[in-house]
C-alpha cells in the first residue's frame, strides 16, 4: 500500500513538473483504483471493494487474513533405517547462502548433522548442496538403508523425474542420481 500511494504521490509530481497538475481529487481516485486492482489481483476472496477512500480505509482496516497451516510431524524410520533432513537456504542479493543435513537413527538420535556456507548462490543450489553433501557422507560412512526427507518441492520433484532440472543444478542432480543408484534410499 505505502508503495502504491508514493508511486501515485509521484506521478503528481512529475505531472505537474512537466505542466500537468492533478487534483487532490484525481489523485485520490488514482490511490484508490490501483488500490481496488491489487485487491482484485492479489486477494480475490476480499469482498466489499470500493473505489471511495474511506469506505476502502475502513474495509481494510477491518479485514482479517484467514492463515492456513498444515501439521507436520516428524516420524522415526523403520527399524535399521536411517533418515536424513536436508535444508538450503539464500539471504538473496549475493549476500550469501548455506545449507545443512542431520542423520538420524530409529530411535531419533543424531547420528551427524553438518552445516557449510555456499558463496553467492541460490536457493536451488544450496538445497542441491544439501542433498548432495549428505549422500556423499552416507555412501562413505557406509550407513544402513536412509530415508531423505526434504523441505523443498522442486528438489522433491527433479529427483522422483516429475519435473525438469534446472539448468543452474544439472550437473548436482546428475551426482545425486549416480549416487542414489549406489544404495538403498527413499
Amino acid at each position: 500500500m505505502p508503495s502504491l500511494i508514493l508511486w501515485n504521490l509521484w506521478k503528481k509530481r512529475n505531472s505537474g513538473k512537466h505542466g500537468k497538475n492533478m487534483s487532490i481529487n484525481r489523485l485520490i481516485f488514482q490511490i484508490s483504483t490501483s488500490i481496488q486492482i491489487l485487491l482484485k489481483v492479489r486477494r480475490q476472496g476480499f469482498k466489499g471493494v470500493t473505489t471511495n477512500w474511506p469506505n476502502l480505509h475502513e474495509k481494510l482496516s477491518q479485514h482479517v487474513h484467514r492463515l492456513r497451516y498444515t501439521k507436520v510431524l516428524w516420524e522415526l524410520p523403520p527399524v535399521e533405517w536411517i533418515k536424513c533432513n536436508t535444508d538450503g537456504a539464500c539471504r538473496g542479493d549475493n549476500r550469501g547462502s548455506s545449507y545443512d543435513f542431520c542423520i538420524r537413527d530409529e530411535i531419533g538420535d543424531i547420528i551427524y548433522a553438518q552445516e557449510n556456507a555456499v558463496e553467492d548462490e541460490t536457493n536451488n543450489v544450496a538445497e542441491a548442496h544439501a542433498i548432495l553433501e549428505a549422500l556423499r557422507y552416507i555412501i562413505q560412512m557406509q550407513f544402513p538403508p536412509c530415508i531423505f526427507e526434504t523441505d523443498y518441492l522442486l528438489m522433491k520433484r527433479v529427483l522422483n523425474e516429475v519435473w525438469e532440472q534446472p539448468w543452474s543444478i544439472a550437473n548436482q542432480v546428475d551426482e545425486i542420481k549416480t549416487l542414489l543408484s549406489r544404495g538403498a534410499f527413499r
